[in-house]
């Protein structure tokens, strides 16, 4: 039975500190699937917190639209009433009920779906699974150079793919609760932020034991303070993102990412 469950998807775009914030929410109690389950490459070797089967489904839906996961644009509107997805959506129905029956709280996470949480939306919404979403966000000139350094795609490449993620995610969660976190702060103070994650989505609140998990599990690094500036366009949304970490979204925070992806589409970075 999966009716009643709750699901929390950590939803932001590549190398920004998603694996790390999923592996906190995994010790604080949400279920993410056995060992086994989950997949670890050389760029992250404790693991990405993701489940491999979910990345393969959304590596080959993303391949059936003409997209992969270092994708610049925004999906086609009303792309989730293509043919070509009706297998996808029985798969992942399949998937869910498989991996997650009688967990009352679990969570996945994989930075495709940024561009994928329409399908994950219809679905858990049948199955009559509650979605909720925790966004981290890392600045631009991070996420690119990070980018860069792993995939060797340019600097634009790497703007060209935050700037996707971060509008297409957001615009694909409105109506949901989303809570935003700062990857830097995180990482920096991962047991307060998980405490206060916890109470801006009603999680049960994060005992001695699991705070001290979470802080040997998550490693500070440097915050980053001497990048360059991105364009003035994604410093705004960086900026207005930034505001209160962690923060729920508001309506109008939704509201300019709705824009700002419609001025992206016809415009890019």
């Amino acid at each position: 039975m999966l009716s009643g469950a709750r699901a929390v998807c950590v939803l932001g775009v590549h190398r920004s500190g998603t694996s790390a914030v999923t592996r906190a929410l995994e010790l604080g109690g949400v279920y993410l699937g056995e060992p086994e389950d989950l997949f670890a490459g050389p760029d992250n070797p404790e693991g990405h917190r993701e489940r491999l089967d979910v990345m393969q489904l959304h590596d080959r839906l993303l391949a059936a639209l003409g997209r992969r996961w270092s994708t610049e644009r925004p999906l086609d509107p009303g792309w989730i009433a293509d043919p070509a997805v009706a297998p996808f959506r029985a798969e992942l129905f399949a998937l869910v009920e498989r991996a997650f029956a009688g967990r009352a709280l679990w969570g996945f996470k994989d930075p495709r779906a940024c561009q994928l949480l329409p399908l994950w939306r219809q679905v858990l919404d049948a199955l009559g699974v509650r979605l909720e979403v925790v966004m981290p966000v890392r600045h631009p000139i991070d996420v690119s150079r990070s980018i860069e350094a792993r995939n060797a795609l340019g600097r634009g490449t790497g703007l060209a793919i935050w700037t996707n993620g971060v509008l297409s995610g957001l615009c694909a969660a409105r109506g949901l609760r989303v809570a935003r976190v700062s990857f830097d702060r995180f990482r920096a103070e991962p047991a307060e932020h998980l405490r206060r994650l916890a109470g801006l989505l009603e999680l049960a609140a994060p005992g001695a034991a699991v705070e001290s998990a979470v802080r040997a599990a998550v490693h500070p690094g440097p915050a980053g303070s001497e990048r360059e500036a991105a364009p003035e366009a994604l410093e705004s949304l960086h900026r207005a993102l930034a505001t209160d970490w962690p923060a729920l979204t508001s309506p109008a925070l939704f509201s300019l990412a709705e824009r700002r992806l419609d001025e992206f589409a016809r415009r890019g970075v």
